[in-house]
């Protein structure tokens, strides 16, 4: 189990330090500034739909801020990689063993090949 999270947090880091290495590109005086609807661009890739993914202590899966399964979570991120959609994940209590539906839902996003930011704040 460590060693998958492991893995995921270096996999993780090593792309955020890969992308953090290539210089900021300002936008020019005649280009406007982007507004707050704006899609999100991560290493030069623009990002549709954001999931927010959230683990809680007992192994609950939320997507959005709703209870869901590991298989209709699989399902949206299938959708979502057809989108260039990402996923937010936050885990409650990081600090100690994750329960096994944490390291799915890990490992369904390393699946679905989506970008990933790991949260340490709870966005709900």
């Amino acid at each position: 189990m460590r060693h998958l999270i492991k893995s995921v947090v270096f996999s993780f880091s090593f792309g955020v330090l890969a992308a953090s290495a290539a210089p900021a590109q300002r936008p020019t005086s005649s280009e406007p500034l982007p507004s707050h609807d704006a899609p999100i661009i991560l290493a030069e890739q623009k990002l549709g739909e954001i999931a927010k993914v959230k683990v809680d202590r007992a192994g609950r899966i939320y997507l959005n801020g709703r209870i869901t399964s590991l298989e209709s979570l699989k399902r949206e991120f299938s959708r979502l990689h057809k989108v260039n959609g990402a996923v937010w994940y936050h885990r409650e209590n990081p600090h100690q063993d994750p329960p096994p539906e944490a390291l799915a839902v890990l490992q369904a996003i390393i699946d679905a090949r989506l970008p990933v930011k790991l949260l340490e704040k709870d966005f709900d």
